[in-house]
């Protein structure tokens, strides 16, 4: 069935296909036009401020994700950089207690640290 009611009286349309987007009211709804799994046509309106909630909700990609965090600046709250025996690990962590790890070459820590106007490469294991 391509459209079910709950106990509760909840009506969900399992939408096949949508068909039109519409800005309605003035600027004030959002109208999705939809063709069920049956064939049929349904629509949902929804307030405008409901857009973002939308838009978040729906998983993104690592890839989208990396390619957002490339166009930001992130506060650096803490980083660590181990010798995992397969090479370097750089870790960097945010204030909010998210972590990114990065596997690295010695020859990308001498630039980072040469950039940075350090006069020697870091220890491997130092945890900052």
């Amino acid at each position: 069935m391509a459209d079910r009611e709950t106990m509760t009286g909840h009506r969900r349309i399992e939408a096949a296909e949508l068909n039109r987007i519409e800005i309605i009211d003035g600027g004030r709804r959002l109208c999705l036009s939809v063709r069920d799994a049956a064939g049929r046509p349904a629509s949902m309106s929804l307030p405008i401020e409901c857009l973002n909630a939308v838009v978040t909700a729906v998983p993104r990609s690592d890839r989208d994700l990396l390619a957002d965090a490339a166009r930001s600046v992130h506060r650096l709250d803490s980083w660590t950089l181990r010798d995992e025996g397969a090479g370097l690990v750089l870790t960097l962590h945010l204030p909010d207690g998210a972590r990114i790890a990065f596997g690295v070459k010695p020859s990308q820590i001498a630039a980072i640290a040469s950039f940075a106007g350090c006069s020697s490469v870091p220890n491997r294991d130092l945890l900052n």
